[in-house]
């Protein structure tokens, strides 16, 4: 089996960090999140070979880094020739791109360049190698760090997808497909019929939606584990474990222009989201009326009910250690450590429920 990386994204989310590499080369403390990919990938011994695609803008990068990878003889960089974001070949079309340019013969797993997973890959290989059906990885919107649900989907007792739909503005199911899957050999040239039929080339799930519509056998794998996509700055913050923030903070310093201001805010330890809604409830009253603020509350019964639930979820997996917050004067000792000046002191904000501070990075003239 061939591992695929779709690498070939430029990262805007996450500038400045990623204006000189792409996210899959950020710090996870001592490694990259390509590092942990890797080695989740390379547990599994069927796994031959990863291939990872690139764009023109990073590729010499990419290269840079594999030279110095334990698994460097393991790995394939492909360049997709694309150096302006506008002009990008989007999911499918690199995946198309890295089936014709190595002419791949074997089973391929298919990997968002910013997508970490709990679960190791034993279930899902295993549960492809059973039959050999296309196999896509399940989650549970609950369990996942992401802010929006990107797809909805629903399996027939023996796990086969019968429904899936991409974007839905209100899911009617909290499982959705992540950006893992794995294509039978026999499969890999069907895939360029996608677009040939005119479809959008930059959303994977796209192509999952399509080949429900084709009636295609496509068996979803449940994962139960986290799932953890870099999609921006926000969402690496929340992936970085405690002992990685120092490295992060580091990275902010070197990327920040002389001169530059950073201002950083998170959620405190001990943080109470009743308090957050109390706060905008006063704010309605003072800034609407009380008659606009009681219907809005009504109106938005169902939504609010179901933040506090996943708010209740999160607070009762940081009293296991899933989760951890800013203490009170982190981040002050974070922005001293990685060399920033006038850390300002800690100022709550977000209905006191989280901590902001900022610090500048000084230019130092150098002496001739």
């Amino acid at each position: 089996m061939i591992a695929l990386i779709l690498a070939a994204g430029f990262g805007t989310r996450c500038r400045p960090l990623t204006n000189d590499k792409p996210k899959s080369l950020l710090s996870l403390g001592k490694d990259t999140v390509i590092d942990e990919q890797l080695r989740w990938l390379f547990a599994r011994e069927d796994i031959d070979k990863v291939v990872i695609v690139s764009n023109q803008k990073f590729f010499d990068v990419f290269i840079k880094w594999q030279k110095q990878n334990p698994y460097r003889e393991k790995i394939e960089i492909l360049n997709d020739g694309v150096s302006k974001e506008e002009n990008r070949l989007g999911a499918i079309g690199d995946l198309v791109f890295a089936i014709e340019k190595i002419g791949l013969e074997d089973d391929l797993l298919v990997l968002g360049s910013d997508n970490l997973f709990d679960d190791n890959l034993d279930g899902m290989i295993d549960n492809f190698n059973k039959g050999k059906n296309i196999t896509v990885a399940i989650h549970n919107f609950k369990k996942s760090l992401a802010s929006v649900q990107p797809n909805e989907v629903r399996l027939d007792d023996d796990g086969f997808i019968i429904h899936y739909k991409e974007k839905p503005p209100k899911p009617a199911t909290d499982n959705f497909v992540s950006l893992l899957y794995i294509f039978p050999k026999e499969f890999l040239p069907k895939i360029s019929e996608y677009l040939a039929e005119g479809n959008k080339s930059d959303n994977a799930g796209g192509l999952i939606e399509w080949l429900v519509k084709k009636n295609y056998k496509i068996r979803g794998f449940k994962m139960f584990g986290r799932r953890f996509d870099i999609g921006d700055i926000k969402s690496y913050l929340i992936t970085q474990k405690e002992k990685a923030r120092p490295a992060l903070f580091k990275e902010f310093f070197r990327v920040l222009k002389p001169n530059g201001k950073i201002v950083v805010s998170n959620v405190r330890e001990g943080w109470k989201p009743f308090a957050i809604y109390l706060a905008h409830i006063r704010w309605s009253v003072k800034e609407k009326g009380i008659v606009k603020t009681i219907a809005d509350i009504f109106r938005l019964l169902i939504p609010t009910l179901k933040i506090f639930y996943y708010n209740y979820l999160i607070q009762k997996e940081n009293r296991n250690c899933v989760y951890s917050f800013i203490k009170p004067n982190e981040q002050q000792k974070l922005l001293q450590s990685a060399g920033f000046s006038g850390i300002s002191e800690n100022r709550l904000v977000y209905a006191n429920q989280a901590i902001l501070n900022f610090g500048r990075k000084i230019q130092t003239s150098s002496k001739r």
